[in-house]
């Protein structure tokens, strides 16, 4: 018979089993695939903040919070580049660098090797671009001999070894990440190096990574080499992109079983004739390391497009050049032989076909949450079979010898932060707007703490490049909505329909100062839009007159005042504002939904100092979105000049439900529409609510904080609505401002500058006579949007 203590001691046992079974299957993060994907990292551990970009031992530093011991999570308050002293040694696991905390542009580290020698490690959304100033033969990014670690949406450049390396640990994964341009004729031992990486491992899973410009190496596969365990070396090689390669791709991988799936090479201008031809260059071991001579690895072929041999790509085994080492090492060995006719079994990755990899890695990868000047130079070099640059040492066709070939390190500069006051990594408001109540380290019924997700809602939109995650952003699930376009000139309109429902119109009667968009309604009838002083609602307020609908103007050109300009302004005054009036309508596509104006931005006396060309898009899904997508050239007529001013850009005000409630009398109107006799507080349905990308929420707290997107939010008669401002990442000083008022003016600010931040730089833009500068902003009118929905609806319009 079982004592009661016994049983005890075994129903806890077993309550302990189940417990970790669980907690094992929560996967790193949502998107973490492959060998990888359990890897815990610092879930559950104290909170780390980076403060500077300094390197040394001292707290604030990245080196200090990677060599503190236990259960922990980096988060940065800083953005920048971090130069290393000396190697940067992870030897401490159970750890989670989050870097896409980052306010701003985000971290790069550099100038020595960051190596990872510690278990349980997630490192995320991070820049390795070594360079070459301190003269180091070494890898960017590398590891060895490690177990569960997982490395996502990271850009390695600029390496003398490898650019990254990682072989012989256990349950790894590198997901979604650049390797890029490595250093060919640079300052390495053995003379010409430009490689990739050496990968493999027991168990590890390389997917939907890109290798760019790197003359060998992409990878080479280290097999049981240094390990003589070839039964346990297993690589997951899939959905990877492999562009301009010098003397060879893939090699060797003397050991081992590999899964070569869905990968796509595209040949480059370096790319020697031989090269181009293969898919795979195997070895036979020499011997002279830790395992016989003739060892070699098995390999799993399929789905690979290697573009210019359609033959190939057809059929992959004949992409296999076997080295010359089996002739030397393992003479009896055939191709036959190194081929496996059944995919080796791993934890499973989401598999594209190789063309679908393609356009997801470029569209995705790397350190994308804000990509850097090189990010997107590699990316475009890819789409055009291009290359930038040659090294300074005899490089040629986008391979390089330098950091300084290719001009070096950007600034990477610190924007949008944030207040922790009880520094739990959670900016503050965020938990009690999302999940009131709930602390940072608890745990959710997803099993992920409410800090994991937080720092998974940032990035959320990039992983895995899932279009059908948020259907609405596309029309290939949803009703495409159909836009018909009515031009009355006598009324000085055009009005345009949405699936034969109302819209707004593009007005531009000459009392206006400015062409915009009033009114604008949503799908179910409801205004956005005020309607004071051309069309006024009971109890609306009685200010900005030049306030009306959507519009776009600025208040500081030649010091000329064009934001504030009505029909209001005293005569005396007029020649401190400027105008901007429409010249003619040059586009109207009803199939595209496109409307294009040209426009001049003029003084009082008519003299002009800009043409603008504006296009807008409009469209939806089915009834239950819209969006307002605007596009304007201005090119100078004259040398102009734009400071920093508070009053722009992109902007709208709201109906009086999307204002935030008042607790002092203001001048408004009636229930007659007429002005009452003395100001009055009127709060009946007003509850409208800022927020950005950063989880800021309020006026007070979003108000000249930049960010990528500013949302605000309102329950109207029933309806819940949400209006958003999309700033465009190829906008000058992106992000910009938002000028976000209580009252209800809504806009996004590219030229705020001090003007609206006064720890911020002045602005200055001088355009020359012919010179042009251009904006691009979207309106998006939803529901109830999730910051995640948002995102993605970002991420798409910087894409498109």
């Amino acid at each position: 018979m079982m004592s009661l203590q016994s049983s005890t001691i075994k129903l806890v046992l077993v309550f302990l089993l189940i417990s970790a079974g669980v907690s094992a299957q929560v996967p790193a993060f949502p998107g973490a695939e492959g060998a990888g994907k359990y890897t815990i990292g610092g879930r559950g551990g104290k909170v780390l903040y980076v403060t500077s970009l300094e390197d040394s031992n001292e707290p604030g530093t990245l080196r200090w919070a990677v060599a503190q011991k236990g259960t922990r999570t980096i988060l940065f308050q800083v953005s920048g580049q971090i130069r290393l002293k000396s190697p940067l040694r992870i030897n401490n696991g159970d750890l989670t660098i989050a870097g896409q905390s980052a306010p701003g542009d985000g971290i790069c580290i550099s100038d020595y090797e960051t190596i990872v020698s510690a278990d349980n490690v997630i490192i995320r959304f991070l820049r390795f671009r070594l360079g070459d100033e301190t003269e180091r033969a070494v890898d960017a990014l590398s590891g060895y001999r490690n177990e569960n670690i997982i490395i996502d949406h990271c850009s390695m450049s600029w390496a003398i070894d490898e650019l990254s390396s990682f072989y012989d640990n256990k349950n790894f994964t590198m997901q979604w990440c650049f390797i890029t341009e490595s250093l060919k004729n640079s300052v390495h031992g053995k003379g010409k190096h430009g490689y990739g990486g050496i990968w493999g491992g027991h168990n590890a899973s390389f997917h939907h990574n890109l290798f760019a410009h790197n003359d060998s190496r992409n990878p080479r596969f280290c097999g049981s080499r240094y390990s003589n365990q070839s039964d346990q070396e297993r690589v997951d090689f899939r959905n990877n992109v492999i562009y301009n390669w010098g003397s060879n791709n893939i090699y060797a991988a003397e050991g081992g079983s590999y899964n070569v799936i869905n990968n796509y090479y595209k040949y480059g201008p370096a790319s020697n004739n031989r090269s181009k031809k293969r898919l795979i260059n195997p070895d036979a071991d020499n011997g002279e390391n830790k395992q016989p001579a003739g060892t070699y690895g098995r390999f799993f072929l399929t789905g690979n497009y290697l573009d210019g041999s359609p033959e190939i790509t057809a059929d992959n085994s004949l992409g296999i050049e076997m080295g010359s080492t089996f002739t030397k090492f393992a003479p009896d060995v055939t191709l036959k032989d190194i081929i496996a006719r059944e995919e080796f079994s791993f934890l499973p990755v989401t598999t594209d076909k190789a063309e679908e990899a393609y356009e997801k890695v470029l569209e995705y990868g790397g350190c994308a949450l804000v990509r850097d000047v090189h990010d997107l130079r590699y990316v475009d070099n890819v789409k055009n079979r291009s290359y930038s640059f040659e090294g300074s040492a005899g490089s040629t066709h986008g391979l390089i010898d330098s950091h300084t070939d290719v001009g070096g390190w950007p600034e990477y500069k610190t924007y949008n932060s944030y207040t922790d006051s009880d520094n739990d990594g959670i900016p503050d408001g965020w938990l009690e707007k999302n999940y009131p109540g709930k602390k940072s380290n608890e745990l959710h019924s997803s099993g992920y703490t409410y800090l994991e997700i937080y720092l998974n809602s940032l990035v959320n939109h990039l992983m895995g490049g899932n279009s059908k995650v948020f259907p609405f952003c596309t029309q290939s699930e949803n009703e495409k909505a159909e836009v018909e376009f009515k031009e009355d000139r006598t009324g000085e309109k055009i009005d345009v329909f949405i699936n034969n429902l109302f819209f707004t119109s593009f007005i531009y009667p000459e009392t206006l100062k400015k062409p915009c968009l009033y009114p604008i309604l949503t799908p179910s009838g409801k205004f956005i839009t005020r309607g004071y002083p051309l069309d006024p609602r009971p109890y609306e307020r009685v200010d900005h007159p030049h306030h009306v609908g959507l519009w776009f103007n600025f208040g500081n050109v030649n010091g000329l005042d064009f934001w504030n300009n009505s029909s209001a302004i005293a005569p005396e005054r007029k020649k401190e504002y400027g105008s901007i009036r429409l010249d003619s309508i040059i586009e109207l596509n009803s199939q595209k939904g496109k409307l294009t104006t040209l426009s001049s931005w003029v003084d009082y006396q008519e003299e002009k100092l800009l043409s603008e060309k504006t296009t807008y898009i409009f469209s939806g899904v089915g009834n239950e979105y819209r969006f307002i997508e605007r596009t304007s050239q201005l090119t100078a007529e004259q040398e102009v000049t734009f400071r920093s001013d508070k009053e722009g850009f992109f902007g709208l005000r709201v109906d009086r439900a999307f204002e935030t409630p008042e607790d002092k009398p203001v001048k408004r109107l009636d229930v007659s529409t007429k002005l009452a006799e003395e100001p009055f507080i009127y709060n009946e349905g007003v509850n409208g609510v800022y927020r950005n990308r950063e989880g800021l929420t309020g006026e007070a707290e979003v108000w000249g904080k930049r960010t990528p997107w500013v949302a605000l939010r309102a329950q109207k008669e029933g309806e819940i609505i949400t209006l958003v401002i999309l700033d465009h990442e190829q906008n000058p000083n992106y992000p910009g401002w938002p000028h976000a008022r209580g009252y209800g003016l809504f806009s996004m600010n590219n030229l705020g500058g001090d003007g609206m931040d006064k720890s911020a730089d002045p602005i200055e833009i001088r355009l020359e006579s012919g010179e042009s500068i251009s904006f691009r902003h979207k309106l998006v009118i939803g529901g109830d949007l999730s910051d995640e929905e948002i995102n993605n609806l970002m991420y798409r319009f910087n894409k498109q």
